[in-house]
C-alpha cells in the first residue's frame, strides 16, 4: 500500500482521537521561566498546578543523581536548587511524556530505545548549545527532545505500514526514504507539523524538519538547526553516524573531537540519572567503541563523574552571573558548594588590599555567622593555611600537614566550625588576590573534595571573577562620586569668589545711602530689608563655600532644644509666612546638651526647614522633634555614634514626597527635585557638615505623604 497524498496523511492524523497536545500549564511555565520578574515562589506555584510535573521535579531533586543530604519537599526550594533552566527542561520532558502516555503505540517502535535516543539528543543539544555559545540552551533541549516525535505519530496512526518500514530500514535503506515511499511523508515533516500546531517557536519546527539533511545543506542554516543535526548524529547507535556527527561539529560548530567525546560521556551519565529519577523507561544501545580495559574503564568513570559535576556547576555559574552584589555572589557559591560537594561549613575570607588582610564575611543565615564576621588574618602570617593558599595559588588543606604546621588561628577556625579539618581554595582574578574559600570538612568529605579538585577550583575561579567585578563596580562608583564632588568643589569655590566681590560692593553702597538719609526717612526701612536679603544671599554663598570643604567652628556644649526654639522664631518672620505654614515642635525635655559647632548645626537645620517649605509652595505642616537615643539606636548614613548614645532630630513635612529615583542619590551634589534655579547642593552640604560633626542623616519618603529627615548626633566628642 502506498499513500502518496501529503494532505491525506495530515488530515488522517488531525482527525485521530489520540492526537497529543501540550498541557496549558507547560505554556505557563515556559512564559514564567522567560520572565525575569517572576520569583521562585511564583514559578513553583505554576508548576504545582500539574501533579505529574511537580512529582517529577521533586523526584529528580531528591534522587541520588543530585545527591542532596536532606530530602526537599518544597517546590519553591526545588526551583532555587535546580535553577530556572533545569525546571523548564523537566517541565517540557514531563509534559511531552504526559502528552504521549495515553497514545497507543504500535508500529514496531521500541519505546525504551526511542525515549533514550530522544533524551540523549536533547541533553547533547543543550550541551552543544552552551559550548557553541547559542543563546538559548533550553530551546535546544526542547528541539532535541522533539526531533523524532513524528515517528510516534506515524507509528500510532499507521501501525502496520510503519512496522514494515522499520523492518525494511534495518536491512539498510534510509528510514526517511522508506517513509516517503510508503506513506508519502517523513517523520521529520510530521514532527514539524505537530510542533507548529503546538505554536512553539518556528525555528524549533525547522530544526525538526531538517534534522536528517546532509551536512553540506545545513552549513548555511541557523545554529539551532545545526545543533540538533549534530546532536542526533552523536546520539545515534551507529558508529558511522556518530563519526559523521563529530566531523560536522568540528567543521560547523568548531568543537573539537576531544570535547565532543567529553560532552557525549557526560550526556550518557545525565540521561541515565534523569531517566531513573523521572520513572522513564529507557534502554541505551550498545556502545559503539571497542571494549575498554580495566584502566580505561576506571578513567572513563572518573571522567563521567567530573562531567556530571561540571553539568551541575553550570546552574551555579548562571546564579553567579545574575548576582548583583557581593552577598548574593557568596550566597550563590554557598548553594553550589552544598549541591556539588555536600559542603555546608563554608567561610569566605576576602582580601583587603589597603590593609593586606584577609577579612571573613560570615555565611548568611548560618549559626556561626556572627562569630566569624570581621575575623581578619594578616597576609604577613605566612604559615597560616589561608595565606599559604593564596600565596601558592593552590588548594591547601590541614589534613596533609603535621600538627605543628597548623597555626593557632587555623585550629581556632577548625574548633569553631566543629569539623576535623580545613580545605582552602584560592580565589584570584586578573592576577589579583580576591580571597579564599574555607571549607570545614571531615576526613571522608576531604577525600571526595580532593577527587573533584578541578571542579572545585573551577567554581572558586568563577566566584573570584564575580567578586572581583563587584569590587571593581564599587570602586568605580566611589571614584566617579569623588570626581563629581571634586568638580562641584571647584565650581563652588569659583562662584563663592566671584559672588562675594559684588555683594560687598552693594552692601557698602547701601550702608553709605543709609548714612546719607535721615533716620526717619521711610526709605530706611526698605533699605534695611534689602540689606537683610543681601545677608541671606551671603549666607547661601557661605553654604556653597561650605560644600567645598566645611570649616568647623568652636565646639561647645549646646542646648539643642533652645537653639531650635530660637531658630523657629526667626524663620517664621522670613522663610515661613504664618498664614501658610504651621510648625509643630515635640522637644524631649530630658535631652542633654550636645558638644558641637552651633553655626554648622544652624546651617543644617535651616537647609532642612527651607527644603520642607519649598516642597509645599501652597503651605503645609512642618514637624520638628528631638529625642535622646542610646547606644543601640538605629545607625544612619554617616559615622558610628559610639557607645555613649546620642540625640536624634527629626524634620518632617506633609508635602508631595520624593520620587524613589531621586531618593537613592539624595545626598549627592547636583541632585534635586526642584526647578532649574536650584542646583541640589543643600543636602550635599548637610551630609558633609553632619559627617564633620560625627553625625549622620537618613531620609524616608512616601510619594504623596511627605518626607522625613532624621539626624543623629553624638552627645559629645
Amino acid at each position: 500500500m502506498s499513500l502518496t497524498s501529503n494532505s491525506h496523511i495530515f488530515e488522517r492524523i488531525q482527525g485521530a482521537s489520540n492526537l497529543p497536545s501540550l498541557p496549558q500549564v507547560l505554556l505557563q511555565i515556559l512564559a514564567a521561566c522567560d520572565d525575569e520578574a517572576k520569583t521562585a515562589k511564583e514559578l513553583s506555584l505554576i508548576t504545582s498546578r500539574d501533579p505529574s510535573i511537580s512529582a517529577k521535579v521533586l523526584r529528580l531533586l531528591n534522587s541520588p543523581f543530585i545527591g542532596l543530604t536532606q530530602r526537599i519537599n518544597s517546590l519553591e526550594k526545588a526551583v532555587i536548587y535546580l535553577g530556572v533552566d533545569t525546571i523548564k527542561n523537566l517541565a517540557i520532558s514531563a509534559s511531552v511524556l504526559e502528552a504521549f502516555s495515553q497514545t497507543r503505540m504500535e508500529g514496531g517502535l521500541n519505546m525504551p530505545r526511542f525515549w533514550w535516543h530522544s533524551f540523549m539528543t536533547a541533553t547533547l543539544a543543550r550541551r552543544l548549545a552552551v559550548e557553541s555559545g547559542y543563546q538559548s540552551p533550553d530551546e535546544a533541549f526542547l528541539a532535541g527532545l522533539l526531533h523524532d516525535i513524528g515517528r510516534l505519530l506515524l507509528a500510532a496512526n499507521f501501525p502496520k505500514e510503519y512496522s514494515r518500514i522499520l523492518q525494511q530500514s534495518e536491512a539498510g535503506p534510509d528510514l526517511t526514504m522508506l517513509e516517503q515511499q510508503v506513506l508519502g511523508v517523513t517523520h521529520a515533516e510530521v514532527g514539524a507539523w505537530l510542533v507548529r500546531k503546538w505554536k512553539l517557536h518556528s525555528f524549533l519546527a525547522d530544526s525538526i524538519l531538517y534534522h536528517h539533511q546532509k551536512p553540506a545543506r545545513i552549513v548555511d542554516a541557523f545554529k539551532l538547526l545545526q545543533i540538533v543535526h549534530v546532536a542526533n548524529c552523536l546520539a545515534h547507535e551507529d558508529a558511522a553516524e556518530y563519526q559523521r556527527g563529530v566531523q560536522t561539529a568540528e567543521s560547523i560548530l568548531k568543537i573539537s573531537s576531544q570535547k565532543l567525546n567529553l560532552l557525549t560521556a557526560g550526556a550518557r551519565e545525565e540521561v541515565d540519572g534523569v531517566a531513573v529519577s523521572m520513572d522513564i523507561s529507557v534502554s541505551a544501545p550498545e556502545e559503539v567503541t571497542p571494549k575498554d580495559n580495566q584502566k580505561q574503564v576506571q578513567k572513563r568513570k572518573e571522567l563521567i563523574t567530573e562531567v556530571k559535576s561540571s553539568s551541575l556547576l553550570y546552574g551555579t555559574l548562571q546564579s553567579l552571573l545574575r548576582a548583583e552584589s557581593k552577598s548574593s555572589a557568596i550566597a550563590a557559591v554557598e548553594r553550589g558548594l552544598g549541591v556539588l560537594f555536600d559542603a555546608d561549613l563554608a567561610l569566605f575570607f576576602l582580601h583587603e588590599k589597603e590593609n593586606d588582610l584577609l577579612v571573613c564575611h560570615g555565611s548568611h543565615g548560618k549559626w556561626y555567622e556572627d562569630l566569624v564576621s570581621g575575623l581578619a588574618i594578616s597576609m604577613a602570617s605566612e604559615k597560616n593555611l589561608l595565606v599559604q593558599c593564596l600565596n601558592n595559588r593552590a588548594v591547601v588543606d590541614s589534613f596533609s600537614l603535621v600538627y605543628s604546621d597548623v597555626t593557632i588561628a587555623d585550629e581556632q577556625i577548625i574548633r569553631l566550625l566543629g569539623c576535623e579539618g580545613l580545605v582552602c581554595i584560592p580565589m584570584r582574578a586578573h592576577r589579583e588576590n580576591v580571597g579564599v574559600i574555607v571549607l570545614g570538612v571531615d576526613q571522608a568529605q576531604y577525600q571526595k573534595l580532593i577527587a573533584q579538585k578541578r571542579v572545585l577550583t573551577m567554581l572558586a575561579g568563577h566566584a573570584a571573577i564575580a567578586l572581583y567585578v563587584d569590587d571593581m563596580k564599587r570602586r568605580q562608583a566611589k571614584r566617579i562620586e569623588e570626581e563629581r564632588r571634586e568638580a562641584s568643589t571647584m565650581i563652588a569655590r569659583r562662584i563663592t569668589h566671584e559672588v562675594n566681590n559684588p555683594l560687598s560692593i552693594i552692601k557698602n553702597y547701601i550702608r553709605v545711602l543709609r548714612q546719607k538719609l535721615p533716620e526717619a526717612d521711610g526709605v530706611q526701612d526698605e533699605l534695611r530689608i534689602v540689606g537683610e536679603e543681601l545677608d541671606r544671599v551671603a549666607d547661601l554663598v557661605r553654604q556653597l563655600s561650605a560644600f567645598s570643604g566645611p570649616q568647623m567652628g568652636l565646639r561647645e556644649p549646646l542646648d539643642l532644644n533652645g537653639l531650635i526654639n530660637d531658630l523657629i522664631k526667626i524663620i517664621k518672620k522670613s522663610i515661613l509666612p504664618p498664614s501658610s505654614y504651621e510648625t509643630h515642635l515635640s522637644l524631649d525635655p530630658k535631652l542633654p546638651n550636645v558638644v558641637t559647632d552651633k553655626n554648622s548645626l544652624v546651617q543644617v537645620l535651616l537647609n532642612l526647614i527651607k527644603n520642607a517649605a519649598e516642597a509645599m509652595p501652597e503651605g503645609g505642616n512642618i514637624y520638628i522633634e528631638t529625642k535622646f537615643v542610646d547606644a543601640f539606636g538605629r545607625r544612619l548614613i554617616g559615622e558610628d555614634n559610639g557607645d555613649s548614645g546620642g540625640v536624634r532630630i527629626m524634620v518632617r513635612d506633609d508635602g508631595p514626597g520624593i520620587p524613589p529615583a531621586v531618593r537613592v542619590r539624595l545626598f549627592e551634589p547636583s541632585n534635586t527635585t526642584k526647578d532649574e534655579s536650584h542646583y541640589g547642593l543643600g543636602l550635599s552640604i548637610v551630609h558633609s557638615l553632619l559627617k564633620e560633626l560625627g553625625g549622620g542623616i537618613e531620609c524616608s519618603s512616601d510619594e504623596g505623604k511627605g518626607t522625613q529627615f532624621e539626624i543623629t548626633l553624638p552627645i559629645g566628642n
